[in-house]
């Protein structure tokens, strides 16, 4: 049942990208990242659950192609979701995700630049303004931070159940469908993406930076492995 549904999706999806690309619809990208979020918004205005939903009923043929594009182009105007290239706030989380060593009830944000989940190694830097940012050990952006600023802080409870966004990076040889075997890769893993920016370098290369939400690092790593058995997929790491 889930392989069947999985086909019907896919189906849909390469029936929307095909319509798209004879419309010359340009404000609208075919890719799946791209896509699933724009059709959640219009999903309850068709009688659908959510974005998959649609894809599923459009492989099936029981929902017309135009129907969708029609209700896409009407909220068109949404722009895409990217990924900011330096995010100016980190993500605030809850004492009971992260435990600070010797303090209770201080404001404690991930870092951006090394977006940390469960399992990675962490580490605390005392900023003057926004209380303690959380880093993974291994964050460049502390190679030269003073040693009296760094606290020491590790995983808590609260993070059993929870999903934590993160950053990959990733390189491949550019062909059809490359984008949308890279988004179907990553939901076949149970990974969420929050957002995909790509583009193809000399004509050949494609790079991604993909933003994605996981419960650990045991997940991200399921994923990563997931996405380096894509075709034409070179390197993925982490961004």
């Amino acid at each position: 049942e889930k392989v069947e549904k999985q086909e019907k999706m896919q189906r849909g999806h390469e029936l929307l990208e095909r319509e798209l690309k004879r419309r010359a619809v340009e404000e609208i990208s075919p890719v799946l990242g791209d896509i699933i979020p724009r059709l959640n918004k219009i999903s309850r205005d068709i009688g659908h659950a959510n974005g998959e939903d649609i894809l599923v009923a459009l492989g099936s043929g029981s929902l017309n192609v135009s129907t969708v594009i029609q209700k896409l182009l009407g909220k068109a105007q949404a722009p895409l979701l990217e990924i900011p290239e330096e995010p100016l706030t980190g993500i605030k989380k809850t004492d009971s995700d992260i435990i600070v060593e010797g303090a209770e009830g201080v404001q404690v944000v991930i870092a951006n630049c090394c977006l940390p989940v469960p399992g990675d190694e962490i580490v605390g830097y005392s900023t003057r303004t926004r209380g303690i940012t959380v880093h993974r050990k291994d964050c460049p952006n502390l190679s030269d931070a003073s040693e009296s600023r760094l606290i020491q802080v590790s995983w808590g409870a609260g993070t059993l159940g929870n999903r934590y966004t993160t950053r990959l990076k990733l390189e491949g040889m550019d062909r059809a469908g490359l984008f949308t075997d890279v988004g179907q890769a990553i939901m076949a893993c149970d990974g969420s993406i929050v957002g995909i920016k790509a583009h193809v370098v000399g004509g050949t290369l494609a790079r991604m930076k993909i933003e994605i939400r996981v419960r650990d690092v045991e997940h991200l790593y399921a994923v990563v492995a997931k996405l380096n058995g894509v075709k034409n997929v070179i390197e993925v790491k982490r961004g």
